[in-house]
């Protein structure tokens, strides 16, 4: 069970230096606590003690935001690869580039479990950790969901709208997880972490990508049909794997959910309903979803939803952290960029409609500025979230503004 409570972890702070850090705000801050039981399999197993022998190797100075910061440089890397190669998500990687992946998804991972070992070992535990390491997080759920998809040959194996649908699908899948995940967390202050939970479909996608890129046929095998029990027809074994086991991931979530709903009210959010909470939370991720479905650029539309869907749980962050009367809804700029994005002409250049009766083509170095744009306005609502409440937590605490460094050396354990 890890566990920490700001106030003694970071002490009092010697002023508000941020101007949002109020007197309320701070309290929260300062009395904030968070707890995440050790129930992964996998963690109990090995990963635990390899993260422990891994982060020896980080000089004291390395801050923990930054080490996670860097996990989700190699995470948006694989992110990148992926979408190059296999822009519809149809099982095109290759196999070169399946290992190159699954590699940069190992670094996320493992420098996602080392940067807490980081902050105790160099006393910089805060609530700012949280923060990073959850938008860092909500952004690699998002990657993971595309991944699952290439790589089982969901849509490569599928038929008819089921090609286009099981892609938007599976990303809608990803962040609704990690979204009832998030509420669940704030409203209770525990993070639901089941026997077999993120860090076990992590190392599985990895050796998944390692077998499609490394054994000779080893994709193709996801397609391979097979015929289920109980009259459910013959599937392709990829797409019945991820149903499966999609299935029984739903089924946990839903009933985390329920028993938050009926449960106890929350010690640190009193004002509010946690079905209100899921409501807000799962309403925009219908935005999110006919943004996909209607966008003729995938790729673009796939990252700044990404991007969009991180800025909402740094907002949530806020909720739980910070400022427990501020609004968990997207702002209107959320929107907007999701709106944008639903227009993107496909790559190689195409219609804008704008309205009915009304649109303009643009070229492909249009399309391709256009698209840009659009992820670089997503990145940019994800990072001003992020450093907004990250300035919230750094005046209350009296730490240094600049979340990637480390301030006045504290004990070192």
């Amino acid at each position: 069970m890890f566990a920490y409570k700001c106030s003694e972890c970071c002490g009092d702070p010697p002023g508000l230096p941020h101007p949002r850090a109020s007197a309320t705000r701070c309290a929260q801050v300062r009395s904030y606590r968070y707890t995440s039981p050790e129930d992964s399999v996998l963690e109990k197993l090995f990963l635990q003690r390899f993260w422990n022998f891994g982060v020896r190797f980080f000089p004291t100075w390395f801050a923990p935001n930054l080490m996670t910061t860097v996990g989700l440089v190699f995470a948006l890397g694989a992110y990148g690869t992926l979408l190059w190669h296999s822009p519809d998500l149809d099982g095109s990687l290759p196999a070169w580039a399946a290992v190159a992946c699954a590699a940069m998804l190992f670094v996320y991972q493992t420098m996602d479990g080392m940067d807490g070992k980081q902050a105790r070992r160099t006393g910089a535990g805060s609530p700012l950790g949280e923060v990073t390491d959850h938008g860092a997080d909500a952004i690699a759920a998002c990657i993971y969901g595309a991944f699952i998809c290439d790589s089982y040959g969901c849509v490569a194996h599928g038929g008819g709208l089921v090609k286009r649908w099981m892609a938007i699908g599976l990303a809608a899948y990803s962040r609704i997880n990690f979204a009832a995940d998030s509420v669940t967390a704030t409203y209770t202050g525990i993070l639901p972490v089941s026997p077999v939970d993120s860090q076990e479909l992590q190392v599985v996608v990895q050796l998944t990508l390692l077998w499609n890129g490394l054994v000779p046929g080893g994709k193709e095998a996801w397609g391979r049909v097979v015929t289920l029990p109980f009259d459910l027809g013959d599937w392709p074994l990829g797409l019945a794997t991820v149903t499966f086991f999609g299935s029984l991931g739903l089924i946990s979530r839903i009933i985390s959910v329920c028993a938050t709903c009926v449960g106890p009210k929350s010690r640190h959010l009193p004002k509010r309903s946690p079905a209100g909470l899921y409501l807000r939370a799962f309403s925009f991720e219908i935005v999110l979803t006919i943004a996909l479905a209607r966008c003729a650029n995938f790729p673009a539309c796939h990252v700044a939803a990404a991007f969009v869907f991180g800025e909402k749980m740094i907002r949530l962050m806020s909720l739980r952290v910070a400022d427990p009367d501020s609004s968990p809804s997207p702002p209107w700029y959320t929107s907007a960029i999701a709106a944008c994005a639903a227009i993107v002409p496909p790559r190689g250049g195409g219609a804008v409609e704008l309205a009915r009766g009304f649109e303009f083509e643009l070229g492909r170095a249009a399309t391709d500025a256009f698209a840009g744009a659009v992820v670089a306005a997503a990145a940019c609502a994800f990072a001003a979230s992020y450093w907004v409440l990250s300035g919230q937590i750094t005046g209350c605490l009296g730490m240094p503004r600049n979340p990637f460094v480390l301030g006045k050396k504290r004990k070192v354990g």
